[in-house]
């Protein structure tokens, strides 16, 4: 599906990643500059750039995809996505900003006052980041690879675009930090937006109508059983056909309360000048999630009504499930699971007279693919390659919000708890670093994983990582950030025991069900009981042990009177995050003028 328009466009948006990284240079003075732009970003351009941080390959490539192949069920996804920034806006954003914490492991630090709370946010946050850069990675080389086709002399298409995304977003992160993170971030936000409009409205002007093809597909038979309801028949339109009752609602709780324990998404809002301009920037954002979701769940039933083998394309268009058995299928030159077959009307016949370019094979070997598939077969080479710049766009952004995330947890928590701190220029200069290094870890992580990539073994188990990171940030962060702002008698032995307790049982859960999919230990036998253990989806079991041990580690805490609480310094950072404007001011005075009176 490569073609030059496609190459070009690409390399564009490469190119402005590294001016805007340059143009930023100048502005970084101090560490406060290097991670979280001065704080000056206005409510706008950071609801832009939460937005162009949090539409990554899974939500641009992805739900569209979703619901392509299980229907109802895919719409799950954009729900949830479209749903986090709810619990972010009433109970999180505003009171953060005004805790004064760079991150969230500072912000652990600063509330509970705890050596041991901060670090453990820090393993948590390299916890989620990897989740959640592994599969970006991996996206940017398998689609480099389907969308633009060419490697560098020597290294095959995936490594180059993996190299080309690790290689860029550090250079940017490194040159520019928070601020050309921002830019960026806000460009590629208005890239990725323009892509999935533009084909929706093609999809119009070539006939496509919601409603009517909701109704054909509703008509079409479902090659697959019913998981909600296994002796009722499965539809497109219904739930159950990828999951059960346990998985959806799972699913959704981790969608929807792990936004909110994203360390790339949550350190965004240490940008805002003020509390109240991180709330409005939510409200924003809630709005264009919606937006955006809305589109791109349209998006997927287009695709399934215009492609080769739907109602309008030709074919039977049966509803089949999705996974890596389609792919592998796929790989040996069968029709793949989860894709409609390509032998009924689509050929030349299928677009004679239609004005549709042929959608060629190969793209609808793999789901995620389908959004490239109909861009071509509705606007040809031009509206390919302005939706492969959205897609490289939506990886790209999301690489670099989990870079700066992943060095400020490193160089600003870690450093500064093992060695004080230092010199601003040294802070700064190891902020670099840091990122510099995660970006070369990142580059490794996508090179080690490639063999899973196009016409690998398990595609279909990486594609589930980003959710995995989301449990892991509903269940770990979301207790802690809720309890601590707005419990204040929490403790920080309840912090810990909260984090290691959600974050730690999501992530043991996660790696249960990963062993047995790749056979390093075989599936518990039915009598044992262990069959029942949530593996897929754990957050409706993990995120209620998260707010438990949260609250028993706190009360077994203050019973056994180890670690008082220290009021002075609580009732001054409960003043900032919840008093009244009149309060916080008269509490910023205080603070200045105990700071003058040390230096005099």
């Amino acid at each position: 599906m490569s073609s030059p328009a496609t190459v070009w466009l690409t390399l564009a948006l490469l190119f402005s990643s590294l001016v805007l990284g340059s143009l930023a240079r100048r502005y970084i003075q101090t560490t406060v500059d290097f991670y979280l732009a001065g704080r000056r970003i206005g409510y706008l351009a950071n609801a832009s750039a939460i937005c162009g941080d949090y539409f990554s390959a899974a939500s641009f490539l992805g739900v569209a995809a979703a619901v392509y192949a299980v229907g109802y069920d895919g719409l799950l996804y954009g729900l949830g996505f479209g749903a986090g920034f709810l619990p972010v806006l009433l109970f999180v954003a505003a009171p953060l900003r005004r805790s004064g914490a760079f991150t969230l492991p500072s912000f652990c630090g600063l509330r509970f006052a705890s050596r041991a709370a901060r670090l453990t946010a820090v393993a948590l946050v390299l916890v989620i980041v990897t989740l959640y850069l592994v599969p970006q990675m991996i996206a940017a080389g398998s689609t480099w690879t389907m969308l633009v086709g060419y490697g560098l002399p020597g290294i095959t298409p995936y490594a180059t675009g993996v190299t080309a995304a690790a290689v860029i977003m550090t250079a940017y992160v490194v040159l520019g930090g928070m601020r050309a993170t921002t830019w960026n971030q806000v460009v590629q936000f208005g890239v990725l937006l323009s892509a999935v409009v533009t084909v929706l409205v093609l999809a119009y002007v070539r006939g496509f109508r919601y409603l009517d093809a909701l109704a054909e597909l509703g008509r079409q038979p479902v090659a697959a059983e019913n998981r909600l309801h296994p002796g009722l028949a499965a539809g497109f339109l219904h739930p159950g056909l990828r999951f059960d009752l346990f998985d959806q609602i799972s699913l959704l709780l981790s969608l929807v309360f792990g936004t909110a324990g994203l360390p790339h998404i949550m350190h965004r809002y240490f940008t805002s000048p003020t509390g109240a301009q991180a709330r409005r920037a939510t409200a924003w954002v809630l709005g264009l999630v919606t937006l955006f979701y809305v589109l791109t769940g349209a998006v997927g039933v287009a695709a399934r009504a215009m492609l080769p083998g739907g109602p309008a394309g030709g074919g039977g268009g049966t509803v089949v499930e999705p996974g890596s058995a389609g792919r592998q299928a796929a790989a040996e030159g069968a029709p793949p699971v989860g894709v409609p077959p390509l032998d009924a009307g689509a050929g030349e016949g299928a677009v004679a007279g239609t004005g549709m370019a042929e959608v060629p094979e190969v793209a609808l070997r793999d789901p995620d693919m389908v959004v490239p598939a109909l861009a071509w077969r509705v606007g040809g080479d031009a509206v390919l390659a302005l939706v492969a710049a959205g897609a490289f766009a939506a990886i790209y952004s999301t690489i670099g919000g989990l870079l700066i995330a992943a060095a400020a947890a490193i160089g600003h928590d870690l450093y500064e708890e093992l060695t004080g701190g230092g010199p601003e220029q040294r802070r700064v200069l190891v902020g670099r670093l840091t990122a510099a290094g995660t970006g070369g870890a990142a580059l490794a992580v996508g090179l080690a994983f490639g063999r899973w990539g196009p016409g690998g073994q398990e595609p279909g188990l990486f594609a589930q990582m980003v959710t995995w990171a989301f449990a892991v940030a509903a269940s770990g962060f979301f207790p802690v950030l809720t309890l601590g702002i707005w419990w204040r008698g929490m403790t920080a032995a309840g912090a810990v025991a909260a984090m290691v307790a959600g974050g730690g049982g999501s992530l043991a859960l996660i790696l249960w069900g990963v062993g047995q999919q790749l056979g390093w230990w075989p599936a518990p036998a039915a009598a044992s009981g262990l069959d029942a253990v949530p593996a897929t989806f754990p957050t409706a079991v993990t995120l209620p042990l998260g707010f438990a041990a949260g609250v028993a580690g706190t009360l077994l805490d203050r019973c056994r009177r180890r670690h008082p609480i220290d009021e002075s310094r609580l009732d001054d950072l409960w003043t900032r995050m919840h008093g009244t404007a009149a309060e916080r001011q008269a509490e910023r005075l205080a603070r200045i003028a105990l700071a003058q009176r040390w230096r005099g």
